[in-house]
């Protein structure tokens, strides 16, 4: 693989089927793109085994940096796997759908480590208004789509999102906002968007970077993310 893209999936999204069958056209389409689908730990919510990246609080579905710490870390380990592996980090998109773009752009911020290709976000929650971005990621492109009938994440969730982080990141940095008129999921338009996002990116026909043996696989090593009391009190999905 001479790219690498990692999605987080939706709440509920066991196995992350739905993003992994979302996303298939993609690897058709790029013979050189390696797409990572993390699993998030499964948890008991009314009685019932659903996939979650973090647990509500007293009810409430929130997202800040303290929330998403544990997967953003795992998110990290991931990132330095892959770089370890050969894949140039400017190669390196990070991104999101549903409940797992709030950890995802965070994890792609604050990743100290070196200047990623960008991320993206498909009806996403950002959630908290401040986010911690570091020095080698303040210029990271974003891509944000979201749906104007969605009726689990806000459409102006998903534009309050992409302004907040027209405010946090500088330089050359160009966040994207693409509205589709449908409700929540994923269409073939936002594929392409996405497409062309990592076609920006460099060719992806480039020799095969070299796979190199790691000590730990990160992918199979979720962690359970932490509670925090309440703030934002926007459902998601």
């Amino acid at each position: 693989a001479t790219m690498t893209l990692v999605m987080l999936h939706a709440l509920g999204d066991n196995d992350a089927k739905f993003l992994a069958g979302t996303l298939q056209a993609l690897l058709s389409q790029k013979p050189g793109l390696r797409i990572i689908l993390p699993k998030a730990p499964v948890e008991q919510l009314q009685g019932q085994s659903v996939s979650t990246w973090f647990m509500p609080t007293n009810g409430q579905w929130i997202i800040d940096d303290t929330v998403a710490r544990p997967v953003m870390a795992y998110v990290h380990a991931i990132l330095r796997r892959e770089m370890a592996r050969g894949v140039q980090p400017h190669r390196i998109v990070v991104g999101g759908f549903a409940q797992g773009g709030g950890p995802a752009i965070r994890a792609a911020l604050s990743f100290p480590d070196a200047t990623l290709g960008g991320a993206v976000l498909l009806s996403h929650f950002f959630g908290a208004a401040s986010a911690s971005v570091s020095p080698v990621n303040r210029c990271l492109d974003v891509l944000v789509c979201h749906g104007t009938q969605d009726e689990m994440v806000p459409f102006s969730e998903g534009k309050r999102g992409a302004d907040l982080l027209r405010g946090m990141l500088q330089g050359n940095a160009a966040v994207a906002f693409k509205e589709y008129d449908m409700k929540h999921g994923v269409n073939t338009e936002e594929i392409f968007e996405i497409s062309k996002f990592l076609e920006a990116k460099g060719e992806l026909n480039e020799p095969k970077a070299q796979e190199v043996a790691m000590g730990f696989d990160p992918v199979n090593d979720a962690t359970k993310a932490s509670r925090r009391p309440e703030k934002q009190r926007v459902p998601i999905r």
